[in-house]
């Protein structure tokens, strides 16, 4: 939007705010303006917050289907996805899995670039989330992880989440250590008996003197302090 701005003892001013493609605010002023430099400064502050506020929110938490997903700062999100389907009659272990684990980065607009990967894997395959609404959120990737094509397949076309339960996460991780203790307290000396094994994905809720107090969903529910140290990246 362009208008005039009269300033007192100088001729006019005229200045333009411009929006970029990637949703960086720009001040095209004239060149000989007269404008104080803390004027100008205060036009561009004022843009770049307006614009800051308009990225894309979505509520932390679990969505349908194995899906959870939190936004780490203004612009990471991090979650995973877990899924079975089937059942060997003979094991009584799902037949088919689809598990990995979701970085992303703000790409502006309503979208994130994201990668997905399994822990210790190299391996990474690329794609975009999508913010519908503050409860719903579209997926798609380049190409299925190994198993999800026997699961839901993510590389069909956008795949669409909505919010089932909103928790008090504020990131995920998973195990790196082979055994990963629980402990009542942030302190080494009050271990409990139960663990985490490696590759476990975990939901970190805080972060206090090296711990994370972390919620464990596996055949029931676990909560308690697990040592940085013993979580991945």
């Amino acid at each position: 939007m362009a208008g005039a701005v009269p300033y007192t003892g100088f001729r006019p001013c005229w200045f333009m705010v411009k929006l970029s493609s990637c949703n960086r605010v720009s001040l095209i002023f004239e060149e000989n303006c007269k404008m104080k430099k803390e004027t100008l400064l205060f036009f561009m502050l004022l843009g770049g917050l307006s614009f800051a506020n308009a990225q894309p929110r979505f509520v932390n938490g679990t969505y349908e289907n194995g899906f959870h997903i939190a936004q780490v700062d203004k612009t990471h999100i991090r979650g995973y996805f877990e899924s079975y389907t089937g059942m060997d009659e003979t094991t009584g272990q799902p037949l088919f899995s689809c598990v990995f684990m979701l970085e992303g980065t703000f790409d502006g607009g309503d979208k994130y670039t994201i990668k997905t990967y399994y822990p210790f894997d190299a391996d990474t395959i690329r794609g975009k989330l999508m913010v519908a609404d503050t409860n719903m959120i579209h997926i798609w990737l380049d190409e299925d992880p190994g198993g999800c094509w026997n699961v839901q397949s993510f590389a069909s076309g956008w795949q669409t989440f909505m919010l089932d339960k909103k928790t008090p996460v504020i990131n995920y991780s998973y195990i790196k250590s082979d055994k990963a203790y629980f402990h009542q307290s942030p302190d080494p000396k009050t271990v409990r008996k139960g663990y985490i094994l490696k590759s476990q994905f975990v939901q970190v809720e805080r972060i206090q003197n090296n711990f994370a107090y972390c919620r464990y969903e596996g055949e029931k529910v676990t909560k308690g302090w697990i040592k940085l140290g013993d979580l991945g990246r």
